[in-house]
């Protein structure tokens, strides 16, 4: 299966057609429809967002190693952790959800960037665990930025 195939599979597994595939990534359709074909390769960056809007494993995602739905291989047993990556994840998505155009790009490459460290192979629990905690404060003050510019 090419990487076109695998994020083809992605788009329909989750019931979208490529117009609102695109629209959900910040993308045009075309782009989407020369991905799929393996026409064009994504960046980096889209693959990353990719696999955290729709939870799959990045490894899979590019190379079709591992399983495919697992996200980083984060272990997220500890309640404290999951409760605040969840948390995380929701203000991360309503924000995403508000942004347009290069404001959209940039939430979306910033993102991308804290949780490619986040998943660092020599990041230990502890330290994870306070990343994670860190990231969730900077949402924290990402939605009271986004509050006063709308007020």
């Amino acid at each position: 299966m090419t990487l076109g195939d695998r994020i083809n599979f992605v788009r329909k597994d989750n019931k979208m057609n490529q117009s609102e595939f695109a629209k959900t990534l910040g993308i045009s359709q075309a782009h989407v429809s020369k991905i799929e074909k393996n026409i064009e390769k994504p960046s980096e960056t889209l693959l990353l967002f990719i696999s955290h809007l729709f939870q799959v494993n990045i490894e899979w995602l590019k190379n079709e190693e591992g399983e495919r739905y697992k996200y980083y291989g984060w272990d997220l047993s500890d309640d404290g952790l999951e409760s605040k990556y969840t948390s995380f994840k929701n203000k991360a998505d309503n924000l995403l959800n508000s942004y347009t155009g290069k404001d959209r790009q940039c939430f979306v490459e910033a993102f991308c960037f804290f949780i490619t460290l986040t998943a660092a192979p020599k990041l230990d629990e502890e330290k994870r665990s306070q990343y994670l905690i860190s990231l969730h404060k900077l949402m924290d003050y990402l939605e009271r930025l986004q509050f006063k510019s709308n007020t």
